[in-house]
This record gives C-alpha cells, sequence and structure tokens, in this order.
C-alpha cells in the first residue's frame, strides 16, 4: 500500500522467490500478474507444492508463474513491473540486474522494492532509478517490526 501508483496494471516480480510466501502475499492484492524466479531447484519445488496448497480465497491474482531459472538471464514479463529482491545478490550481479530493469524502465514502469539491501550502489547512483521516500507511517512500522531496511526505486519512460 506504500507503492506508488495503481497495481491492477502492473506485473509483480519476485527475484530470488525461495518458496514462495513474498508471491503469496503479493496475491492478496491486485496484480495483473504474478512471477517469482528461483535457482535453487529445492526452494522452487517447494514453492510449486505451496501455491498448491495456497488458500484461493486470498487471493485477488490468481495468475501466478514460478520459474526455475537465473534471474539475470531469465527474461523480463513485460509490461510495467513491481520488482521485489530480499538482497539476492553480489554486487556486481546487482549491478547486471539494475542495468536490466534500466533498459525495461526504457518502455514501461518499474517499482523496485529492496529489502535488506547490501548492495544498493547500483540502483542508487544509477540515472535511472530515483529513490522514494515512505511515508512516515510505513517508516515506522518498518522499524518497530522488522529487522530489515526497505528502499523503493523507481523509473519508467520519460
Amino acid at each position: 500500500s506504500c507503492l506508488p501508483g495503481p497495481l491492477d496494471d502492473a506485473t509483480f516480480l519476485d527475484i530470488g522467490s525461495g518458496r514462495g510466501r513474498t508471491l503469496f502475499e503479493a496475491a492478496r492484492w491486485p496484480f495483473r500478474r504474478i512471477v517469482g524466479i528461483e535457482f535453487a531447484d529445492e526452494l522452487h519445488e517447494d514453492a510449486a507444492l505451496n501455491l498448491r496448497h495456497w488458500p484461493r480465497g486470498l487471493m485477488r491474482c490468481r495468475d501466478v508463474d514460478l520459474i526455475l531459472g537465473d534471474a539475470v538471464e531469465t527474461p523480463l514479463p513485460d509490461g510495467e513491473l513491481v520488482v521485489w529482491m530480499f538482497d539476492p545478490f553480489s554486487e556486481r550481479l546487482m549491478t547486471r540486474m539494475a542495468a536490466r530493469l534500466a533498459e525495461h524502465a526504457r518502455q514501461r514502469k518499474v517499482t523496485l522494492v529492496l529489502v535488506d539491501p547490501r548492495n544498493p550502489m547500483a540502483f542508487r547512483e544509477s540515472p535511472t532509478f530515483r529513490e522514494q521516500e515512505m511515508p512516515a507511517e510505513f517508516r515506522r512500522k518498518f522499524v518497530l517490526y522488522s529487522p530489515y531496511t526497505v528502499r523503493i526505486f523507481t523509473a519508467g519512460p520519460v
């Protein structure tokens, strides 16, 4: 709810989706589509099993795809993206992903939610991405309820 703009035209993309918990929480929101990319075979299999058992009544978005692959190489979904990354990459790979997302943003809006970023420099120093200030109420909640920092960046066609 602290993301800019409506969600119903956006695809939620979880880079390093693990067992799928974030994907299933995102499915509670009215995204057009939800995609998770996971590199580890075992985590991907767990996510597929979890998806089969997740209560459909909780899902406002039921178009959920799980992809086993390298997120740096896997094609990005078409259209507007809300990208969730829980610190999945080294600095070098984060720079490559930032370049891919910046290229995508030349045509479509990209909102990036970066959780517990050890390597945010690729986005902070990007001429394409702009860091967004979270509303004070959300910053307070994150400080109270989460040990992680969260940064939101946006980019899109000019």
